[in-house]
Formats: C-alpha cells, sequence, structure tokens
C-alpha cells in the first residue's frame, strides 16, 4: 500500500464519489497512514493512525511534530528529532524503512513501540508534493523476540572474540574468512541463508534427512576453506543481522549446532589445505 501511494502521481483531482471510495479503503486498513503536503500540512490520518499515536490532525510545524507527538527513540528516553521523523525525510524526498519510534504522549500515556515506513510522493513533473507513511504497533511478543535475538547475536559475538584472540589466532593459524576472502564469505552467507530457510518447513515436509545433508555438504566446502569456529560464528550472526525474520528462531539454532558438530567430523576426517582450495570454491559460488 505505502509504494501504491508513494508512486502515485498526483493529478487533476478525482471525482467526489471515487475519492470517497479510496478514503474508504484507506480508513479499514490495519496500519496507521499519514499523508501531508511539501510544505507540512496534514492531509490525512486514517482512524488506525489516530488509535496508534493517541492524536491526529494538527497545525503543528514539522520541526514541532516530535515534540507534539511525543517521538523517542526505543530507549523510551530519548527525544526523536524533528527532522530524522520518516515524514519529514519524505517530504524532502527521502524514504525510510523498517524505522522504531517510541510513542508517548498526553493521549498514550503507556506509550507505544511502532515501526514506521515513509515515501515522498511525486507529481508528474517528478517533484516532491507530499510524503506518506504507513506505521504498526509492534507488540510485546515482538518486543521479547527482538530481545532475545540481539541477546543471542550478544552471545555469538562473545563466543566468536574467544576464537578471534590474539593467543587462539596464533595457535590456530586463523585469519577470518571475512578478511581473507570477503566474496567467498558473501557467497557461503548466501549458501547458509538457504539452509537456514529450508529448515524452517522441514518439519512441514519430513526434510530432515535432506537438511543434514546439506549441512553436511556445507560443512565439507567449510573444511575446504579451512574455516574454523570463529567462521562459522560469523557465518550465522551475519545472517541474523541481515535476515531480522522467522530465521531468529530454535531451528536456527539447530542447523548451528549440526554444523558445527559436522565441521568438526570433517576435519578429524580429512586434511586439506585452505590455499589449494579456494580457487575451485570461487568457481563455485
Amino acid at each position: 500500500m505505502l509504494a501504491n501511494l508513494s508512486n502515485k502521481k498526483l493529478q487533476t483531482p478525482q471525482p467526489r464519489a471515487d475519492f470517497v471510495i479510496y478514503e474508504s479503503v484507506l480508513n479499514t486498513l490495519s496500519d496507521g497512514i499519514v499523508i501531508a503536503d511539501k510544505s507540512g500540512i496534514f492531509l490525512y490520518w486514517n482512524p488506525k493512525a489516530i488509535e496508534i499515536i493517541g492524536l491526529g490532525h494538527s497545525n503543528t510545524k514539522p520541526d514541532e511534530w516530535s515534540s507534539h507527538y511525543g517521538c523517542f527513540y526505543p530507549d523510551k528516553i530519548t527525544p526523536y528529532p524533528s527532522n530524522e521523523l520518516p515524514l519529514v525525510k519524505a517530504l524532502n524526498g527521502e524514504e525510510a524503512q523498517d524505522i522504531e519510534l517510541f510513542i508517548r504522549n498526553p493521549k498514550n500515556e503507556d506509550g507505544t513501540l511502532i515501526n514506521v515506513n515513509g515515501k515522498p510522493i511525486l507529481g508528474n513533473d517528478g517533484d516532491i508534493k507530499g510524503g506518506v507513511v504507513t506505521f504498526k504497533e509492534i507488540c510485546l511478543s515482538e518486543q521479547n523476540e527482538k530481545i532475545k535475538q540481539e541477546k543471542e547475536i550478544k552471545d555469538i559475538d562473545k563466543l566468536s572474540d574467544i576464537y578471534k584472540s590474539e593467543i587462539m589466532s596464533t595457535l590456530l593459524d586463523f585469519i577470518p574468512l571475512n578478511k581473507s576472502e570477503p566474496k567467498i564469505f558473501t557467497g557461503i552467507t548466501s549458501k547458509y541463508t538457504a539452509i537456514l530457510e529450508l529448515s524452517l518447513v522441514a518439519n512441514d515436509y519430513n526434510w530432515h534427512d535432506l537438511i543434514t545433508d546439506e549441512i553436511r555438504s556445507f560443512a565439507k566446502q567449510l573444511g575446504h576453506l579451512k574455516a574454523g569456529p570463529a567462521d562459522v560464528l560469523d557465518i550465522h550472526k551475519t545472517v541474523l543481522r541481515t535476515r531480522k525474520d522467522k530465521l531468529f528462531n530454535e531451528s536456527s539454532k539447530r542447523v548451528l549446532l549440526e554444523l558445527m558438530s559436522s565441521l568438526a567430523s570433517y576435519y578429524r576426517n580429512n586434511s586439506v589445505n585452505r590455499r589449494e582450495m579456494v580457487t575451485s570454491f570461487r568457481a563455485d559460488i
């Protein structure tokens, strides 16, 4: 809906009947929608936007929006700068995606954490005519899941740092794969992402054996590169940070543990020189 609104060119007003139909559709959406013209005058707030924010249409100027509506960073303490608000950025021709804001004001004293997307509205000549934002409330379960995800990344960071320490690096002759072979690292990260996505539907289609085979094959590729535990953690951490969705679940942890085990098994049974295998692996990805 946001893409349709932002890509829609502002043309000669349609007949009132069409406007009523269009407005009625916006009024039924589960996301909040706010539209302003290029000067910062509000043109439209749908009911859901008013419900989420607590306040609605006002005559405030863009540089007053943050204080008027009670916009804060997710820490719930630090005021959010008005010039960084997604709608203000949209009026300046900038897009904003997945911005988290905490809203607290006299009409919303408990506060609400929201996810906001914004885009400029362009005229036929390509000039900015206004801006539109859509937003939705982030429920408590989503907040808890995010906290859990962030903790998991921090735990992986700590474990990875141990393997990357100067002493361990010397003992294992370890150079991080993402530094020594960044292109290959990007390729194997994509492969790992595909394995995690496959693991999400493994239960539905009884693909557990297939997942195991994929993990073993992937471990073999990592073994060819003489990748270490820190490389595996770096790969896992990179995916978690770039794919903030269903990959943050228990199945990803199982895949990580199974991959670690498979890689250890590979090293018990094989001895491969990393430098000799890099060229052939690069061709594969």
